[in-house]
């Protein structure tokens, strides 16, 4: 399993996802960053199935440009936390570095 980690103020995240991908779209995003126009673009890059899972607060108005292939037509899974969830999501990625299962980083293609 690759995990990737990308700093989109520093890389072209279209360019990294499909050179990671061979150009086939990533079965799972986690998005942490709550940047609307991040968010939006992780449904361009998931593959058909793929999963998102949403933990980050996006502050203003995410929005598709291109709904039908990066939305509808993906049959994606979209998981999101609420409530006291957010704390034990944290919780539980806290348990995941600390145990070594992701590593946290950015790679280098």
């Amino acid at each position: 399993m690759l995990i990737l980690v990308i700093d989109v103020t520093k890389a072209d995240l279209h360019e990294t996802m499909m050179k990671a991908t061979n150009g086939d779209g990533i079965a799972r995003i986690c998005e942490i960053s709550g940047h609307a126009p991040t968010l939006a673009k992780c449904l361009k890059y998931l593959r058909k199935g793929g999963k998102l899972g949403l933990v980050g607060l996006p502050k203003s108005a995410v929005t598709f440009d291109d709904p039908l292939p990066d939305l509808i037509f993906k049959s994606l899974e979209i998981h999101s936390v609420h409530g006291r969830k957010i704390f034990h999501t944290w919780e539980e990625c806290e348990k995941l570095i600390e145990s070594g299962r992701v590593k946290p980083g950015l790679k280098s293609g």
